[in-house]
């Protein structure tokens, strides 16, 4: 779903010097170096800040114009920070202080994104930080959020940040909010399935996949209550030898999401095993990228 994006630009820097007089084209010579060599690499990669990590890239953002349209997966996170300065060590340890807050700017956005659509926008702030990496002054100087509640959350954020010496100077930063009801993608994961008895795990492994549009469908009434639960969920059942399922439990903490996973979990029906019963543990992920 929405996410928020804060990233850094670099003032522009002008260097002049005193008018000289004209002097002749030089001659080339055999052999001789060119004067237009290429400039160096940064000593730095550009990094960006997903969800309070450091990553290399961000599916989905586009700087011109400034917006976050993450692809339609629940790997992509609610707030990027990053640099479109020159990447230096000043650039990295900025993104890295900004990135130590950057749960908290996804508060501010989740907080948001319940009162409906249209929440979205962009902050352009303007960061002075102090030799030893407190930060002086965090100055507004543009932005088009129109909800003050999430622009002002948000500021209070990133003034709470610290950083790193080498963050010494002033720079512009950007905040930019994923618009919310953009729609959303539910996904449940497999997280290793452990399975003690006379079935073939890849049979067991079918019949649950087979029934995910239930499972999903106890999870979306979660979301109606907490719309940003991601849950792990821990499945434990017996395949009695008739194929029946018995003492179904479910590991999880909402007693209504409990009482729907266990229900349907119970009401499966398998093959009969080569012998005996069948002890059955599934954890399962269940996240959304809203």
């Amino acid at each position: 779903m929405n996410s928020f994006l804060l990233y850094l630009a670099a003032l522009p820097v002008v260097v002049g010097c005193a008018a000289s007089k004209p002097r002749p084209d030089p001659i080339a010579l055999p052999n001789e170096p060119s004067d237009l060599t290429a400039p160096p690499a940064p000593a730095h990669a550009q990094e960006y800040c997903l969800d309070a990590q450091l990553v290399d890239e961000v599916p989905g953002l586009q700087q011109e114009p400034l917006r976050y349209a993450p692809e339609s997966s629940a790997k992509n996170g609610k707030v990027v920070l990053f640099t479109r300065a020159t990447p230096s060590a000043k650039t990295a340890a900025v993104t890295t202080g900004l990135c130590a807050v950057a749960a908290k700017a996804r508060e501010c956005r989740n907080a948001a994104a319940l009162k409906g659509p249209n929440s979205g926008g962009f902050l352009e702030l303007v960061l002075v930080i102090d030799d030893k990496g407190k930060l002086v002054s965090a100055k507004r100087t543009a932005g088009d959020i129109a909800d003050t509640t999430l622009a002002e959350c948000v500021e209070t954020a990133v003034r709470g940040a610290a950083f790193d010496p080498a963050a010494h100077g002033e720079t512009p930063i950007f905040v930019v909010a994923r618009a919310v009801g953009e729609g959303r993608t539910v996904m449940m994961v497999e997280q290793g399935t452990d399975i003690q008895g006379g079935l073939p795990p890849e049979v067991i492994k079918r019949i649950l996949r087979a029934n995910f549009p239930r499972l999903r469908a106890c999870y979306e009434a979660l979301l109606k209550t907490n719309p940003f639960a991601e849950v792990d969920a821990t499945i434990r059942f017996i395949i009695e030898e008739s194929g029946k399922v018995t003492k179904p439990e479910v590991a999880v903490a909402d007693p209504a999401f409990r009482t729907c996973l266990t229900t349907t979990v119970a009401s499966l029906e398998f093959p009969e095993p080569e012998k005996g019963k069948v002890l059955v543990t599934y954890p399962l992920r269940f996240v959304t990228d809203y």
